[in-house]
């Protein structure tokens, strides 16, 4: 129902594979964009295309008085979202459910709103990007988080239809908002806001 036509599907196979190599190889990864993101001082916080959950599960215990809300298309990635965060640490502050890019279900105006490594999957980049920038707070920002695809060698090549690349981020057409791109390590990191 959210997935958009050209866009990879997640289905309960699918999803369980992409847990298994990012509980292993994004650990590293997701510990620094939470840190990235803490220097926002954001308070309420969507996650878009959040897979299995991992990002807001970090997020939750590194920014312990921030709200979180979590979107992705696949039912299969909401249901092991919502294992992980049904701990007693972090399970009051967390509300998650079925959504995409151009439909988050909660009527909340947000902070931040993230995604990391799902937007390069978008079919309407610029159109989910204008109807998120109508769901920040008046001083919110968009952050995107992406492999960089100019950084890709040896065996991350292979993958390279999954990254992005600071061309392709420079290209979008979002008249009104301000962009800035920034690298950290082998991420590229695409901030938008009004």
């Amino acid at each position: 129902m959210y997935y958009k036509n050209g866009e990879e599907r997640f289905g309960k196979l699918d999803s369980r594979v992409y847990a298994f190599f990012a509980a292993t190889l994004f650990k590293g990864t997701y510990l620094t964009i939470a840190r990235d993101i803490a220097q926002q001082k954001a308070r309420c916080i969507l996650d878009v295309g959040g897979g299995t959950g991992d990002l807001i599960r970090v997020l939750a215990r590194t920014i312990g008085s921030a709200r979180f809300y979590y979107v992705d298309p696949s039912e299969a990635m909401v249901r092991m979202a919502r294992k992980k965060f049904d701990n007693p640490d972090i399970k009051d502050r967390i509300k998650a459910s079925l959504g995409d890019s151009t439909h988050v279900p909660f009527n909340v105006k947000f902070d931040l709103i993230i995604s990391s490594f799902s937007f390069h999957h978008w079919a309407k980049k610029e159109e989910s990007l204008r109807y998120l920038l109508k769901k920040l707070n008046a001083k919110g920002k968009i952050i995107l988080y992406e492999r960089n695809k100019d950084e890709a060698h040896g065996i991350y090549s292979l993958g390279k239809d999954h990254f992005l690349s600071e061309k392709e981020t420079g290209s979008l057409n979002l008249k009104g908002a301000k962009k800035r791109i920034r690298r950290l390590g082998s991420l590229l990191i695409v901030e938008i806001w009004k």
